[in-house]
């Protein structure tokens, strides 16, 4: 280099722009597996002729696409005062009666 060069100091473009030529668009992490889930996982992978950062891409991905869970809701009467409670909640018999009762009653 000649005495007085001037050297261009790069745009943020021309550095991004290098950086994804390096790395791509990918995120590296790391995780810890147990060794009998990585051998599974590198045996799975080599028998469908993918990587391991494609299997568990993939994984993750439906992973994620599927729906939550549904919860179960269930509405017992809550009644307050001196009553004494007209549901033992500990006989499957009785809450199955009261059920069969509620849907056989009109609509209020």
């Amino acid at each position: 280099m000649r005495a007085g060069a001037i050297i261009a100091r790069p745009t943020l473009q021309a550095v991004w722009l290098i950086w994804q030529a390096w790395y791509g668009l990918a995120v590296k992490t790391t995780l810890n597996l147990d060794d009998d889930l990585m051998r599974a996982v590198r045996e799975h992978a080599r028998r469908r002729g993918m990587t391991l950062t494609a299997l568990v891409s993939n994984a993750l991905r439906r992973a994620l696409a599927e729906p939550s869970p549904v919860r179960f809701h269930l509405d017992l009467p809550v009644t307050r005062g001196d009553r004494m409670p007209t549901i033992d909640i500990d006989s499957n018999a009785a809450l199955e009666e009261y059920l069969d009762r509620a849907e056989q009653r009109p609509a209020s």
